[in-house]
């Protein structure tokens, strides 16, 4: 027999009467129960049919405990209600294990649905290992690795929450045969091995190699996501790129000057804003590429947490800085040029500026250029009325629509001053020239001495210098300067004499 033994204490008295009796206990009275089943209480059970491991779970409908199983996963809980008998006032997806007949049911649109049915089922399982799940072919049911969600084999999201492939330079999306129909990115870049694709700030791509974004400027801060950590006061903000510079990850390029933030608000000790106080200076592509990634507030005690940087008193948070290409050397896109005009050999529009005078050229943007030709070494532009002008750079020329030519050849600069007189050189050899008048049979002439015979003027060669004698028509021994001429014809009659 059940019982309850009360002791009484300091205070305790029991009243009886002979409609009912009384127990009042004082401050030091207990009570101990004998014999007492959990079953006895009105809103647990039935409690038949328990096996090992089983819970008591509330069952909100019944308003009542009753046996179960729990399982949890990733996902949240599923609460399986373990009877005998069917739950009473199911909804819809309640689970109920039929401790009779050992199956799972289901509840759906007012029946119970048996959650595996022997038949009808074609499943074709051959070596299971852990973590696959089953996947239907069209066929037959099949044991797959699972590659839903955040479980993608091969790949995983990170703390910033991007999407990281597990190994470098291996994973593909898409094939030459089945591809991705279209890509859609936002205000931010496409880096393809070092080199990398933006967006400049009239909305043409940035491309390596052909167009260059050469300084940066900050577009807006924007929050990505929820806060998980609560500020007791206004931290101190910096952006990703300058936090890899301070802790040296990151090198600073030449003329950098990291921008500077201020949070804007708080709210409820979450940051509710952040304003750019200055853009700062230098900021090239590779800077502004890090600058996208997500920012980090300081959280330690130092009152200059810059300039005694630790990186570990930092914490990222979930806000961005997203740039733009401020100077652009190429562009490719789309924009009015206006109208050309030519004055005074110079070719304009709107936005493009060809001056025949010095040779400078400006185009700040493509769009109404219709043909960028290069035939046999001439490049031709033609702008949407038909005007052209050519550049040829082996002749060193440009033409303009007028057909006036300009030469793209530096003008001749000033004369230089006079330089330096140079050291004298060395004395010549004696000249072989020497002028002895007419012939002699008597004199031993030597080389380069000069005579005149019959009319002819010769030189003494270097052959038999001891030689006497010898005519100057003699051309072993002589050579002709200068051949007299042949006898000039008769003249005329003169007229008879008186």
């Amino acid at each position: 027999e059940d019982s309850v033994t009360f002791v009484a204490g300091s205070g305790t008295t029991i009243t009886t009467s002979a409609n009912s009796d009384t127990i009042t206990f004082g401050v030091d009275a207990t009570a101990v129960a004998n014999n007492i089943s959990i079953a006895d209480l009105t809103d647990v059970g039935p409690l038949t049919g328990i096996i090992n491991g089983q819970t008591l779970l509330w069952n909100s409908i019944n308003q009542r405990f009753q046996i179960g199983f729990t399982s949890g996963g990733g996902g949240g809980a599923a609460t399986v209600i373990s009877s005998e008998t069917p739950p009473i006032g199911p909804q819809d997806a309640t689970l109920w294990y039929d401790q009779v007949s050992g199956r799972l049911y289901i509840y759906y649109d007012e029946f119970w649905v048996d959650a595996a049915p022997a038949s009808g089922f074609n499943a074709n399982i051959s070596s299971p290992t852990s973590g696959q799940v089953l996947k239907y072919n069209g066929t037959e049911w099949v044991n797959q690795n699972d590659t839903s969600g955040t479980g993608l084999t091969g790949w995983t999201v990170d703390i910033n929450n991007h999407f990281v492939p597990n190994t470098d330079n291996l994973q593909d999306i898409g094939t030459p045969t089945q591809r991705v129909r279209h890509i859609y990115v936002g205000p931010g870049s496409i880096t393809v091995g070092s080199s990398v694709i933006t967006e400049s700030t009239t909305g043409k791509l940035v491309l390596p190699g052909i167009t260059r974004g050469i300084n940066y400027t900050i577009d807006e801060v924007e929050e990505k996501g929820e806060q998980n950590y609560t500020f007791a006061g206004t931290p101190v903000v910096i952006d990703a790129a300058h936090y890899d510079i301070l802790q040296g990850v990151l090198s600073a390029p030449q003329g950098y000057q990291a921008p500077e933030y201020v949070v804007d608000n708080m709210d409820d000790g979450e940051i509710d804003g952040i304003n750019v106080v200055d853009g700062g200076a230098g900021l090239d592509q590779t800077v502004a590429a890090k600058m996208r990634e997500r920012m980090r507030a300081h959280v330690g005690s130092d009152q200059d947490p810059i300039n005694n940087f630790q990186a570990l008193d930092w914490i990222v948070i979930p806000f961005t800085v997203s740039t733009e290409a401020a100077d652009i050397e190429y562009e490719i896109g789309s924009s009015d040029l206006g109208d050309f005009a030519i004055d005074n050999n110079v070719l304009e529009s709107e936005a493009v500026t060809i001056r025949s005078t010095d040779g400078d050229l400006t185009l700040d943007s493509d769009s109404d250029i219709l043909n960028k030709i290069r035939e046999n070494g001439i490049f031709t532009i033609e702008d949407a009325e038909g005007a052209k002008f050519t550049f040829n750079p082996t002749a060193g020329t440009i033409t303009f629509p007028d057909n006036t030519v300009q030469s793209t050849a530096s003008q001749a600069g000033a004369p230089g001053a006079d330089g330096q007189d140079g050291q004298d050189g060395q004395d010549g050899a004696d000249a072989l020239w020497n002028w002895l008048g007419a012939y002699s049979a008597g004199p031993m002439y030597q080389e380069g001495d000069i005579v005149k015979h019959q009319g002819s003027t010769y030189r003494r060669n270097a052959t038999g210098n001891s030689v006497v004698g010898v005519l100057p028509t003699n051309a072993t021994y002589w050579e002709v300067v200068a051949e007299r001429g042949a006898p000039g014809a008769d003249g005329q009659d003169g007229a008879p004499g008186q």
